[in-house]
């Protein structure tokens, strides 16, 4: 009777700790709180001041109908150039299977220490 009794708890306890997982999982993956890469903010700031010097050159050649402001639309466009490229290789470091950067390595070892815990449950339950 008593092994009975035991074993429900246990049963109950382990299926508490199991839907709290599951909600904590599902509160992670609809986060709004999601925090945003710095390199891709930086890119996407570069690309706006990049379109913003390109804009202003074509509109001072037009209007002074001089062409030194050529010169600006060749360094601007090797600066897109630039920094997309090391944005792609940067992202390519990063999704492939032997790349890894600061935010991949944080997050595996936070799933790596939620799976030991969840280990470590199982094992008192069982």
């Amino acid at each position: 009777m008593n092994y009975q009794k035991k074993k429900k708890k246990a049963q109950l306890y382990a299926q508490r700790v199991k839907q709290r997982n599951e909600l904590r999982a599902i509160r992670h993956k609809y986060d709004l709180k999601r925090n945003i890469p710095t390199h891709k903010v930086i890119t996407v700031y570069l690309f706006i001041v990049f379109n913003v010097i390109l804009i202003y050159s074509f509109i001072a050649m037009w209007h002074f109908a001089d062409l030194t402001h050529l010169g600006i639309l060749v360094t601007s466009i090797a600066g897109q150039v630039a920094t997309f490229l090391i944005y792609s290789k940067h992202s390519t470091a990063q999704n492939t299977s032997g790349g890894i950067v600061f935010e991949t390595a944080m997050e595996q070892m936070r799933h790596t220490a939620d799976e030991l815990t969840q280990k470590e449950k199982d094992e008192a339950v069982g």
